[in-house]
């Protein structure tokens, strides 16, 4: 099971104001949806400053991260951030982030690929703060011969994309140079790009016919699994990829 954020901040609050009770403290949450969109996710901190909060949890997002980091060092507020992951954010600022970045995403990708003896890839990346991050940290692995890959291709796509047949036909015409049992195709971005994508492209789709890897945005989560097309694409693929967690985690079958 998947707890929300929100959930997840609610029980903590109690928590926490239940252990402070005896020093007559308390903390009280206030919550703003940013919508994972940074120029929405400045707003929310700027009000959130306006009613003198100084240490804010989130961004989520790389993309939120890299919009709302300026603001805070100018305001001297904390940001905890649980997941953004992009390597540019790494500097000394007042960002503090729960999960190490993505030198480490791409460095495991790369174990991992090298381990199933993938010999060429494509990649297919949001080309946003954190896709064009991970992808040129794959680029760079893959002029590594260490492990074993070469890359063939890269295609960006528009975050805010919401039609996927144009760039599905991109990464079919891409895709044709990948040998077939050791050619693989690495999708880093959202994981409604991934169901859109793959349901798109259908299982007749020659890309269906490779193995796939993901980004840590899309691996972690369920949502495939509830399209019957996309969760099909899954199925032929074995799609695969690897995740930063600090519990044990459960493999998704369809």
């Amino acid at each position: 099971m998947v707890i929300s954020p929100k959930v997840s901040l609610n029980l903590s609050v109690d928590i926490l104001n239940d252990y402070l009770k005896s020093d007559n403290l308390h903390v009280e949450l206030l919550i703003e949806d940013s919508s994972s969109d940074p120029e929405k996710a400045l707003n929310a901190l700027k009000k959130l400053h306006e009613k003198g909060v100084m240490v804010v949890i989130g961004p989520s997002t790389s993309e939120e991260a890299a919009a709302m980091v300026p603001y805070a060092n100018e305001n001297d507020m904390l940001l905890i951030a649980p997941s953004s992951t992009a390597v540019s954010l790494s500097l000394d600022d007042n960002l503090f982030r729960m999960v190490p970045d993505d030198k480490n995403q791409a460095e495991s990708l790369a174990l991992l690929m090298k381990r199933q003896n993938i010999t060429e890839v494509l990649t297919v990346y949001m080309d946003d703060e954190y896709g064009s991050a991970l992808n040129a940290g794959i680029l760079e692995k893959g002029s590594d011969p260490a492990y074993g890959f070469r890359i063939v291709g890269s295609i960006p796509y528009d975050p805010k994309l919401s039609l996927h047949d144009t760039l599905v036909q991109e990464i079919e015409e891409a895709a044709a140079v990948l040998p077939k049992n050791t050619g693989a195709i690495l999708l880093i971005g959202t994981e409604s790009h991934a169901i859109g994508i793959f349901s798109t492209a259908g299982i007749e789709s020659p890309i269906s016919d490779y193995k796939w890897f993901l980004g840590d945005s899309i691996i972690r989560e369920a949502g495939i699994l509830n399209n019957n097309d996309a969760a099909e694409f899954d199925a032929k693929t074995r799609l695969e990829g690897v995740a930063f967690a600090c519990e044990e985690t459960l493999t998704l079958v369809p």
